[in-house]
């Protein structure tokens, strides 16, 4: 897929606030996809989400997948 094929994408990445989550977060967001971080860790991956300008981040335990708002 070209980078501009991105453009206006959405995306969902869950474990976004370090490691792989955290790097894709930061490389699909200036690729130009609307990425909507999810992650245990709020404090971290709110952070990563307003540095790089990603469109959201939603604090979720991923094993239970215990959403604390939707998605949309």
């Amino acid at each position: 897929m070209a980078f501009s094929e991105l453009t206006g994408r959405r995306i969902i990445i869950t474990g976004g606030a370090s490691g792989m989550g955290e790097s894709l977060v930061r490389s699909l967001t200036t690729m130009g996809a609307q990425v909507v971080s999810m992650d245990l860790n709020s404090k971290i991956g709110q952070g990563i989400v307003t540095e790089v300008g990603a469109k959201k981040f939603i604090e979720v335990d991923d094993a239970i997948m215990d959403f604390k708002e939707n998605v949309s």
